[in-house]
């Protein structure tokens, strides 16, 4: 845990901004501190309730710690990732005893967590709590105790507080039962206990019900997320496809796009795994050596399950990012400790080599060789001196309204493009327009001059990225 932290903060002190996310939790935990929650997740336009519990979340920690939003936002983060990386070690450990070191290894190098420790998601209060069941039911499996799978029940319905789709790991819940045979009939003998458990799945089942708020938000949430509706963006997909295709192919392209799109789930899995794509492959090659515990089971149960939603996701969304497959890839850290624990010991001359090469995927995962973003704090600082009211700046990117403490969502006054924003520029509806261009793209620069803006100033920095102060006719 101390290691994860220490990677954490190697990561953030080169941070100028907070992603995007981040910076919009940030102003909801504003919001959250002046008018409450439904001001908070009144920002959001999709998803308020778990977005809003995000925000309500950093509010709280600022108040406990008297740390301003940003660096509350930062600290939560930070400790939700080192409890995630504490649970999987203890979770390999249960299943494969002897390879805690090994888990170690693994889940301080794995790119998929290492590549977000700078960013500010509520998949991190997901994935805390989804691993937090797991372990709780593991111990539970082997030592009994009828108050973990309870727990554990919290645990999940936690995990959905942040990202609502987590409440599938609620059937891991039978499953273990189930696994741990004969022994949970004996359980729900007892009256108190199965009431216990009744309570709690009733008041997740609100909580889950609560995040939709309403019966027509469920029905249009079923809609939407139909990818096999006869007007799903699928459908539409396949027939822009069919026509762009050759007409021999044309006929297949439902089929090539599906696939097209499935394949992005392996293809971002192996991604966000890197070199610990071969310890996993090792413990599979080697399933001898693999004790097929009912541990194993609930956890390959709960990658299963989870690849039901990916498959569900880039369907509907018709895309993947690997942000979403993160979870995927850390289940499946107990092969890669268990497979890292096989090639040492084939190959104990390795040793110092192993131990250097995990090192290096350390701090090559969090130490970031590009140039800082300095346009923004250059940009920032010298719009802080100008006399503007926000809601008559529009800014294309938000970092430079979050480094000058404005709502970016009112700077950015809902302007769909920069040629809706330069229009409002021209009607007087704005005084200043900042946009962010490649540093060697003259011709846009030459566009707005030609058509008659004012470049006041430019703010670039080695990222080959400029930001432009754009204002209408000459500077007075």
């Amino acid at each position: 845990m101390t290691l994860s932290v220490l990677l954490s903060w190697i990561a953030l002190s080169a941070v100028i901004t907070p992603n995007n996310d981040g910076m919009l939790y940030i102003e909801a935990a504003r919001l959250y501190q002046e008018g409450g929650f439904a001001a908070a997740s009144g920002l959001f336009d999709w998803n308020g309730f778990a977005r809003g519990f995000v925000s309500a979340n950093i509010a709280w920690t600022a108040a406990l710690t008297g740390l301003e939003l940003e660096h509350a936002a930062f600290l939560l983060c930070l400790l939700f990732i080192a409890g995630t990386c504490a649970l999987i070690v203890s979770c390999c450990e249960e299943l494969f005893p002897g390879t805690a070191w090994w888990a170690v290894v693994a889940v301080l190098t794995i790119p998929s967590l290492n590549g977000y420790r700078d960013y500010i998601l509520r998949e991190f209060g997901a994935w805390f709590f989804v691993f937090l069941a797991l372990y709780l039911l593991l111990v539970w499996m082997r030592k009994g105790q009828r108050r973990r799978i309870l727990v554990a029940t919290v645990a999940i319905v936690l995990a959905a507080m942040y990202r609502p789709e987590s409440s599938i790991f609620l059937l891991l819940l039978p499953l273990a039962m189930l696994l741990k045979q004969p022994e949970w009939l004996s359980a729900f003998r007892n009256p108190r206990f199965t009431a216990a458990v009744l309570f709690v799945a009733l008041v997740g089942a609100a909580v889950l019900w609560g995040l939709s708020h309403w019966v027509e938000a469920i029905g249009r949430l079923t809609e939407r997320s139909n990818p096999f509706r006869e007007t799903s963006a699928l459908t539409s997909s396949v027939e822009l496809m069919a026509g762009i295709l050759p007409k021999w192919s044309a006929g297949e392209a439902g089929l090539i796009l599906v696939v097209g799109l499935l394949a992005l789930i392996p293809v971002k899995l192996l991604g966000t795994l890197g070199l610990l794509v071969v310890p996993v492959l090792t413990a599979l090659s080697r399933r001898s050596s693999i004790h097929t515990s009912p541990g194993l089971f609930l956890f390959l149960a709960a990658f299963l399950l989870h690849l039901v939603l990916l498959v569900w996701f880039v369907l509907e969304r018709q895309f993947m990012t690997s942000r979403y497959v993160t979870l995927a890839s850390l289940l499946l850290l107990p092969l890669a400790a268990v497979g890292l624990k096989q090639l040492f010991e084939r190959g104990p001359q390795w040793r110092w080599s192993i131990g250097v090469l995990a090192v290096l995927l350390m701090i090559s995962n969090v130490v970031s060789t590009s140039p800082p973003k300095t346009r923004y704090l250059d940009a920032a600082n010298w719009l802080s001196t100008q006399a503007l009211e926000p809601h008559r700046v529009s800014l294309e990117t938000p970092d430079v309204a979050h480094l000058v403490g404005w709502s970016f969502t009112q700077a950015a006054r809902g302007m769909n493009s920069r040629d809706e924003a330069l229009a409002a520029l021209r009607a007087g509806q704005l005084d200043l327009l900042m946009l962010e261009i490649r540093t060697d793209d003259s011709q846009i620069e030459q566009a707005l001059l030609d058509e008659g803006f004012e470049l006041v100033a430019r703010f670039g920095d080695d990222r080959q990225r400029t930001v432009l102060a754009v204002r209408d006719g000459p500077v007075e």
